[in-house]
Parts: C-alpha cells; sequence; structure tokens
C-alpha cells in the first residue's frame, strides 16, 4: 500500500488497498445518498491515522464537492500552481497545487478538498507510476465498490440505499449537469462511453 505524501515530498508508487469511500446506489447515485464524512478503513490499520478521504473518479466526483476525495489521473499539464489530470473517460480534473509541489510519475492519485465538480485543492499526493492502466483499473474498481455485494469489505460507507428512485436520481443529476448518468453496473468490466443523446 502507498502512503500518501506531502505535497513537497516525493514517493514511490504502489496502488492503494481501499479505493473509494462513498455511499452508493444500485444503478445511478445520488448526492442525497452520499455520506456527510467517510473513514478510509485502512486507517484502523495504521495508528494516529485519520484519513478521510473519499475514493471519486469523474463519473461520480460532483457527488463529492466540499468533501476531501482522492483520484488517480494522469498529469497533462503542471503549470507549477496548479496542474490537470486526465481519467480513462478522458475527462480533465483541475489540481490545485501548494508550494514546491514536484511530480516524478505521469500517472498520481491526489487528495484534496474538492470546491467545485473540477477543481481539486490538493493537500498530497502519491506517485503511481507512468502506466495509464492504473488509471483505468481504478476507474473500474470504485464503482464496484458502492455495490451492495462488497458493502461488508469496504465498511459502513459503502452501505446502499434500497429508497432512492433511479428517475429522480437521474433526472437530478441531468438537470444539474447536463449529462446523464451512466448506470453503476454498466461500467463494470466495460469500457465506459457516454451514451448519444436521445439513444
Amino acid at each position: 500500500m502507498s502512503s500518501p505524501s506531502t505535497p513537497s515530498a516525493t514517493s514511490s508508487y504502489s496502488f492503494s488497498s481501499g479505493l473509494l469511500d462513498s455511499r452508493g446506489v444500485e444503478g445511478p447515485v445520488s448526492k442525497a445518498n452520499a455520506p456527510e464524512t467517510a473513514h478510509d478503513e485502512t486507517a484502523n490499520e495504521n495508528a494516529g491515522d485519520t484519513n478521510t478521504d473519499i475514493r471519486v473518479t469523474t463519473m461520480i466526483i460532483d457527488l463529492f464537492i466540499g468533501q476531501n476525495v482522492r483520484i488517480v489521473g494522469k498529469v497533462v499539464s503542471n503549470e507549477g500552481t496548479s496542474a490537470t489530470l486526465r481519467s480513462s473517460h478522458g475527462e480533465l480534473t483541475h489540481i490545485i497545487l501548494p508550494e514546491n509541489v514536484t511530480f516524478t510519475d505521469s500517472i498520481i492519485e491526489v487528495v484534496g478538498l474538492l470546491e467545485s465538480r473540477r477543481v481539486i485543492r490538493m493537500s498530497k499526493f502519491s506517485n503511481f507510476g507512468n502506466d495509464e492502466g492504473i488509471i483505468a483499473v481504478a476507474d473500474r474498481t470504485v464503482p464496484l465498490m458502492h455495490k451492495q455485494l462488497f458493502a461488508d469489505m469496504f465498511g459502513k460507507y459503502y452501505e446502499q440505499k434500497e429508497n432512492a428512485s433511479s428517475a429522480t436520481v437521474q433526472s437530478e443529476r441531468t438537470a444539474a449537469t447536463g449529462k446523464t448518468r451512466i448506470p453503476l453496473e454498466n461500467l463494470i468490466g466495460k469500457e465506459a462511453s457516454v451514451p448519444e443523446p436521445g439513444a
């Protein structure tokens, strides 16, 4: 397991064991179902570790605005005070960097406050190497952690509420973002693609 770096430190890459702290629903997810706070189960293994980050992908990031998140992506630009990450789906996330940050790898995991849908104020990061396949692995694994089947493995933050209406969730997201949510089961084990409007 990789331990996150302070912003000015460099770390070796390794894939983290826990991927996402969140509460989901079978199929589309609603912000109403997202936890107020989350707790990474690895915190219990590391004395003094108070990890409260929510692991996200660009497909569900909009559910966690105002919370501390973790996201894996490829650094496509680094201007010193900000950087841009690209997901395996090609979506971009703007990262506001603290001073003296050095990324040694092109694939990183960023930890920080999600200020808006695509802006994270970074507090720490982990270098994950240069193999872009790790991004696709993270993007495919995160939705699995939202399924009720895995709630016991990943803890109470992954439990799902059974009472959410998929139609309501779908229309809320479409109204808020102009994009249609892809049901989680459609992302698992498949290449994710956004359906054409009206398809």
